[in-house]
């Protein structure tokens, strides 16, 4: 990044700069996911763009790119009981506190799509932050981050498609389609919807209960894993043939979305393949 694109003139040019974006705002069911990135200079990508403009099978590629040529990458989330809690805004600058806690690489810019910026109130902040409208268009950093949270969370979107297929998700991905609408009128919200959205406020479903402990479902709305006896390798949402696939997927690595707290720190799900550095 040349030092005349940086907003203040005391950062350094070849200082860390980590792009951050979110995924999953506007749906009425299942979490928001935000990403972190810090891109390497060195080892620039093509194509970068806002991922909404990118179809599905160029997000795949550019993402499995981010991941291999990243200094850092790291994701975060916040569910729907924590959406329905909080409410969406507040829950999206939390999982992208969460994401860019996670970095292996401490940033000294921190470059968020949007006017809005997380607080970190219950973390010290150790970085410089910038609100970029339309950020996801204009900075490469910020586009891979948009990127790798569209491809994470569409990714967890059909795992709960396989919980609850009556709904489409993975067609929809939670969005508030036709077809998920007569869903949700017919049958009642589901355990990942977000009750605080006016299509999900009807208290009764089809025997559909919250996720119970012992279930082997996420409460949160966070990864549920893949099916039993699925094909899929390891726990992480990057890990599938028919997805961000890894170059050697049969390592396994724990699920990047399992700890709610962000700095509890853990092994790097991603580094087995692709020797970035990526969530804790």
């Amino acid at each position: 990044m040349n030092a005349t694109n940086l907003p203040f003139d005391f950062v350094a040019e070849d200082a860390a700069v980590a792009g951050v974006d979110e995924a999953g705002r506007g749906p009425l069911a299942g979490p928001v996911v935000a990403a972190a990135v810090v891109l390497d200079p060195r080892r620039p990508i093509d194509g970068l763009k806002d991922s909404k403009r990118l179809t599905a099978a160029e997000r795949v590629r550019l993402a499995r790119d981010i991941r291999a040529g990243a200094l850092a990458f790291a994701l975060g989330y916040a569910g729907p009981d924590e959406i329905d809690s909080i409410n969406i805004l507040k829950a999206t600058m939390l999982a992208m506190e969460r994401a860019v806690l996670r970095l292996r690489v401490v940033p000294e810019l921190v470059r968020i799509d949007g006017n809005q910026l997380p607080r970190f109130e219950t973390h010290p902040r150790r970085y410089l932050l910038e609100a970029i409208v339309g950020g996801d268009d204009l900075v490469p950093a910020i586009s891979a981050a948009s990127i790798l949270a569209k491809v994470c969370r569409d990714r967890l979107m059909r795992r709960w498609h396989r919980r609850y297929p009556h709904y489409g998700f993975d067609r929809h991905k939670g969005y508030a389609t036709p077809q998920h609408l007569e869903a949700l009128a017919r049958l009642g919200p589901c355990p990942i919807h977000r009750r605080s959205f006016a299509p999900c406020a009807a208290e009764t479903g089809a025997g559909l209960p919250k996720a119970e402990k012992g279930s082997g479902l996420p409460a949160d709305g966070g990864d549920p894993g893949p099916e039993k006896g699925s094909s899929e390798k390891g726990s992480g949402p990057f890990f599938a043939a028919d997805d961000c696939v890894a170059a050697d997927a049969s390592k396994k690595g724990p699920d990047p979305f399992s700890a709610a707290d962000a700095s509890k720190k853990g092994p790097d799900p991603f580094s087995a393949s692709s020797g970035t550095e990526g969530v804790a």
